[in-house]
């Protein structure tokens, strides 16, 4: 089977894991940095149960560097497994190599609450959720990859730099990244991380990206150098927003992080009192305010403090800001919550904080609806806005749509979204726009119509 010729490389390579589904494998060979050949072909010879032998012979009298890359297709023309071999190829030889399938397979039937959702492109998009759900669409599929990776604790936002350098975050300090190929859980560190709960991922190049969430009633800050992730909750970074003397039931939550690049990125958070005093701070907090004699933004430093955003005389100082996002270079808007306990009657309120100017924006006018901005997306100048309305009964999702020639906010209403629990959103152009939710719900806007997935 192997003896080609004595001026011949061969390669036997086996592959288990086969995933289930699949009708076909197609496979591309790249030799010495350039494709070798491209193929549909079938299992060459069963060596056993869910395994499958395939047999590639080379250029005569050629060495060097070889990978192969495998695609599992379905019927339906969804990819459901991938895979790679690399080998040196450093004399002419019979090489018989081993490679694997990873354990994901098309998503069906998914019931865990999704929380967050990041895309590079209408072809490349990953949902997050509990108990470490991870799933990926590809353009034509949704793939559930829960059990390939095994992600350690629950995962509730993600971002990226591109599709070969993803961050996600999650529970419990659990941070993750994948390279283009595969996931991996254990980030370098420096030190150790303080304890608690991602609530926003931002990722501005390879070697700076941060993490904000919350830790009981106080905050979590991470950023990553592109070495190693460092907690910035100290006093070098943290002194003024530090909050160790705290009203009765307040706390120093941090929800959301926005902005272009860390030297002016903005968090957005509960309003909150600095160390010994008793007067109120604004919950939204800036890098480096050029205010700050010690800060300097043309530097891109991550170990440049935070300041809280000192509002406009008659601002309101106690509002909590629980969603943000950014518009453009310090353009970003605000999501304003309700608080725990909500007393009257509130509906959804955003804030425009551009260059240093604050403007609101009542979202919606209906009598008797109380509601907490949760999640702010938006994609050009159409902007899309998640409101947990608190009114009554059970919590549900009020979605707003601003289109780019709109001045008002058109409230959503479809059967796929009508009393559903919305939790994040993302959309790589204003008619691909991805919604996910509670109880596995999935949604897409075509710019005409909404779908439910998978």
């Amino acid at each position: 089977m192997v003896s080609c010729g004595q001026d011949r490389a061969v390669i036997v390579l086996e592959v288990d894991q086969i995933p289930r589904g699949m009708v076909r494998i197609e496979a591309t060979l790249e030799f010495n940095g350039r494709i070798f050949t491209t193929e549909t072909i079938a299992p060459y010879l069963k060596v056993a149960p869910g395994t499958a032998q395939f047999s590639y012979s080379y250029p005569r009298n050629e060495t060097g560097k070889t990978k192969i890359l495998l695609k599992a297709i379905a019927d339906s023309g969804c990819v459901v497994g991938t895979a790679m071999y690399e080998v040196d190829i450093s004399r002419i030889e019979a090489i018989k190599g081993m490679t694997s399938f990873p354990g994901y397979q098309l998503a069906d039937g998914i019931n865990k609450n999704l929380l967050g959702i990041w895309g590079s492109s209408k072809n490349n998009v990953w949902v997050v959720g509990e108990a470490g759900t991870l799933l990926h669409w590809d353009g034509m599929c949704w793939l559930d990859w829960t059990d390939a990776v095994h992600a350690p604790s629950g995962l509730t936002a993600i971002d990226g730099v591109t599709e070969s350098d993803v961050w996600v975050a999650g529970n419990d300090s659990t941070i993750g990244r994948f390279d283009g190929q595969k996931w991996d859980f254990k980030p370098r560190i420096s030190g150790v991380l303080s304890k608690g709960n991602a609530l926003s991922i931002r990722t501005f190049s390879r070697s700076d990206a941060w993490i904000t969430g919350i830790s009981g009633t106080s905050f979590i800050l991470y950023s990553w150098d592109g070495t190693t992730w460092i907690d910035r909750k100290n006093p070098t970074n943290t002194l003024d927003i530090d909050t160790s003397s705290k009203l009765p039931n307040s706390n120093d939550n941090l929800y959301s992080i926005v902005g272009t690049r860390s030297a002016d990125m903005m968090l957005a958070g509960f309003s909150r009192q600095k160390s010994g005093s008793t007067a109120e701070q604004s919950g939204l907090i800036q890098k480096c305010l050029t205010s700050q004699v010690d800060c300097d933004q043309t530097k891109n430093s991550q170990d440049t403090p935070f300041f809280s955003v000192a509002l406009p005389t008659g601002a309101d100082l106690t509002a909590d800001y629980t969603a943000g996002w950014t518009s453009g270079v310090n353009d970003y808007w605000f999501g304003v919550g309700t608080g725990t306990v909500p007393t009257e009657n509130t509906n959804a309120t955003i804030l425009h904080w551009e260059k240093g100017k604050t403007s609101s924006e009542k979202v919606s006018t209906d009598p008797g609806v109380i509601e907490a901005v949760d999640y702010i997306w938006g994609k050009g100048a159409d902007m899309w806005i998640n409101a947990y309305d608190r009114s009554a009964g059970p919590l549900k999702s009020n979605i707003y749509v601003k289109r780019a020639a709109a001045t008002t906010y058109s409230k959503q209403q479809d059967a796929l979204l009508d009393g559903k629990v919305i939790n994040a959103i993302w959309g790589s152009a204003v008619d691909d726009v991805w919604l996910v939710g509670t109880g596995g719900l999935l949604v897409r806007w075509d710019g005409s119509k909404y779908k439910s997935y998978p």
